[in-house]
């Protein structure tokens, strides 16, 4: 059953890829037509949109890619429904679409005023959040919650590690990671630390300071890591290669970035 709002508009802003770059890549498109819906599929009205690093990613591959709209995480409010489970017009959702590899040759995105979205990729907004608050979260919580529940069998008590606290990702890890009884450890800039010790970091470690590998070395008495998240993204190999010197016997080490 197709359920909607009354007087859909029939044209809508978007912004599409159409170079390989970063922002010049994009142009605005003033009068686009509106998304016809697959069947589960949902229109939403875009209220907030979140860029993260695979966004910038996808503008960065050749040719062929072009022409696209961008797909990155959002918030909003259903003005329109195609058979689709448990969401009906006027209701208020967050969610995302995958850039790669479900949907990386598909070309409808949410960087615009109305998006059409697969009804998987959506759920409630809770009304504690606001839309741009709720934006932000579903691809990089999903992210968080794979690393340390489902990669990991993380238990209270433990140690994590997270290189890049004040990255989306790491902001989630180290929540959930208090949350269930764990001790953490995270790196940023020496200006973040008040931030992440409000979250409840332990152990906050300025990466400006001296290179990762050796402040690690330099105290071969701390407690071993029983899981380390690098949610920079490999800019080196180098924690990777030391990594067996400041594991626990049977720790992890997980990238977040390519």
């Amino acid at each position: 059953m197709v359920s909607s709002v009354n007087r859909l508009p029939t044209e809508r802003r978007v912004w599409r890829i159409v170079g390989k770059g970063s922002s010049e890549a994009l142009v605005l498109e003033n009068h686009a037509p509106l998304p016809k819906l697959k069947r589960g599929e949902v229109l939403v009205k875009v209220q907030a949109v979140s860029l993260n690093p695979v966004s910038k990613l996808m503008m960065s591959f050749p040719n062929s890619w072009f022409k696209r709209e961008v797909k990155m995480e959002f918030a909003g409010e259903i003005v329109e429904v195609n058979h689709a489970k448990d969401f009906k017009p006027m209701g208020q959702v967050f969610g995302f679409l995958p850039p790669i590899p479900v949907h990386a040759f598909r070309k409808k995105g949410v960087l615009a005023q109305h998006a059409a979205i697969p009804s998987q990729y959506l759920a409630h907004r809770l009304e504690s959040l606001t839309p741009q608050q709720a934006s932000g979260i579903s691809l990089v919580g999903l992210t968080a919650y794979q690393a340390m529940y489902e990669l990991v069998d993380l238990r209270p008590g433990q140690t994590v590690f997270v290189n890049g606290g004040t990255t989306a990702v790491g902001i989630c890890v180290i929540q959930m990671a208090k949350g269930l009884g764990c001790r953490v450890i995270a790196t940023a800039s020496g200006k973040n630390e008040e931030f992440l010790r409000g979250l409840g970091v332990d152990e906050f470690i300025d990466y400006t300071k001296s290179p990762l590998v050796e402040t690690l070395a330099s105290n071969p008495n701390a407690p071993k890591i029983n899981v380390f998240l690098e949610a920079v993204g490999f800019t080196t190999t180098d924690l990777y290669k030391a990594s067996e010197k400041f594991l626990a016997s049977g720790g992890t080490f997980l990238s977040a970035g390519p």
